[in-house]
């Protein structure tokens, strides 16, 4: 509205149009020069501001910088003040040392060493027990024993016979393996996988010969003796059997776990190795004294390693192979191994004989410990003792379980005609170097 105003006086006043037309142009130049020196101001304004923000930024890095710095002179100072003091406590320590009696110095020094040994023990089983009987009379001629669940299977070689006890040692049942093919059956070994089947070997069971027999070749005096292992479930029903062509005299048995069935076969001085079911796959060791040869081997365990402890009682050591039947070590043991068994720790029992020169000619037997790093614990049983009780005749398989009580024992088995069948150990554990 002023703007038209502004322009009819103009045109009262004689100002022509072409006129008016110019001034216009040249305020909108103006204008415009105006503005662009408005966008240039607050441009350099905007940087400024910027560059303001970065030197204040600056400036508290700077403030903080020297602060952590007079905190860190500060720290310095007190770290080298309680270095000193620390200094001074030791001295101040070694002279009243240097001051105390000599005998109280050494009475100081005793307790500092049994608190470090005390520190470092290992507990182990009481050394040196007496026996006690572990179930029922009738467990004589007991060769083997393995436990699963809440109850304890154990072989008989002599009836042939698997008793089942519950862990107070009270008898449950008995079972015999029954086929019409087979004879006598002399079940040495045990072992029981996770699923409670139950892995027996059979190494002297005879074949049934019939009078009556008209075939071409029938059984002779020379191929009745058969050898095999059974595996069956825990009312001794027979599942499968095998090593029929492979096995001469089987003895130990144990089950590793990559599904391998290790069989220790006595006559042949050889371990057989058999998948879980039941295929032969490879055999392992010869008759002899080297690395990985055997003399009389009987019983075997596996460790936590999945390596095998075998017993080999005419040499008089331990061999320890790994899983894929590699030598791998042996240790040397005073007597004659039978059995073998390792706990959760790794460390082995061993029943043994021992057949040093004796009056009266008569061989003590027990059962000793080795650590899991194979070094000799010491003798669990007291019968290697001199003028020790006879109540652990003729030593054989041993399994670790917990009584009835919950405590873990170890059980060895007794063939023998005149001592139990059974004997327990405590294992409850004793603190040792």
């Amino acid at each position: 509205m002023e703007n038209k105003i502004l322009y009819e006086h103009m045109i009262d006043e004689g100002v022509t149009e072409e006129t008016i037309d110019v001034l216009i142009d040249e305020e909108l130049v103006t204008l415009a020069k105006i503005k662009n020196a408005s966008d240039e101001l607050l441009k350099n304004c905007k940087l400024k501001a910027g560059q303001i923000v970065n030197i204040r930024s600056a400036v508290k890095n700077v403030e903080q910088s020297s602060k952590d710095g007079s905190m860190k002179e500060e720290n310095l100072k007190e770290q080298a003040a309680e270095a000193k003091r620390g200094t001074l406590q030791l001295h101040s320590k070694k002279m009243k040392q240097e001051e105390q009696p000599k005998d109280e110095v050494e009475k100081q020094q005793t307790s500092e060493k049994k608190a470090k040994v005390a520190s470092n023990s290992i507990q182990f089983p009481p050394l040196r027990q007496p026996s006690s009987v572990f179930g029922e009379p009738k467990h004589d001629h007991a060769h083997d024993v393995a436990a699963f669940g809440d109850e304890i299977f154990v072989t008989n070689k002599r009836t042939g016979c698997v008793n089942v006890i519950d862990r107070s040692g009270e008898h449950f049942r008995s079972f015999e393996i029954k086929e019409t093919e087979f004879g006598d059956f002399h079940a040495f070994g045990i072992a029981i996988s996770n699923k409670g089947l139950l892995y027996i070997t059979d190494n002297n069971h005879k074949i049934k010969i019939d009078k009556d027999d008209k075939s071409e070749d029938p059984p002779s005096a020379g191929n009745r003796r058969k050898t095999e292992v059974f595996v069956c479930d825990t009312d001794g029903r027979v599942r499968h059997r095998f090593g029929e062509e492979v096995l001469k005299k089987p003895t130990g048995i144990a089950l590793t776990r990559n599904d391998e069935i290790v069989v220790v076969d006595y006559e042949q001085c050889c371990i057989c190795i058999f998948g879980i079911d039941g295929e032969f796959k490879r055999k392992v060791g010869s008759e002899g004294r080297g690395d990985g040869q055997f003399r009389r081997p009987y019983f075997v365990a596996i460790n936590s390693k999945d390596e095998w402890i075998v017993g080999d009682s005419g040499n008089r050591r331990l061999q320890i192979f790994d899983g894929s039947g590699t030598f791998l070590r042996s240790v040397p043991v005073q007597h004659l191994v039978r059995g073998v068994v390792v706990d959760s720790a790794d460390n082995i029992f061993l029943s043994v004989i021992d057949d040093s020169p004796r009056e009266k000619d008569d061989f003590k037997h027990g059962v000793v410990m080795y650590d899991a790093n194979e070094k000799l614990y010491g003798e669990i049983s007291n019968n290697l003792e001199k003028n020790c009780d006879f109540d652990l005749l003729r030593p054989r398989g041993m399994c670790i379980t917990k009584y009835s009580s919950g405590e873990d024992i170890l059980i060895v088995t007794n063939d023998s005609e005149i001592g139990i069948g059974l004997r327990k150990y405590k294992l409850t554990p004793s603190i040792t170097q």
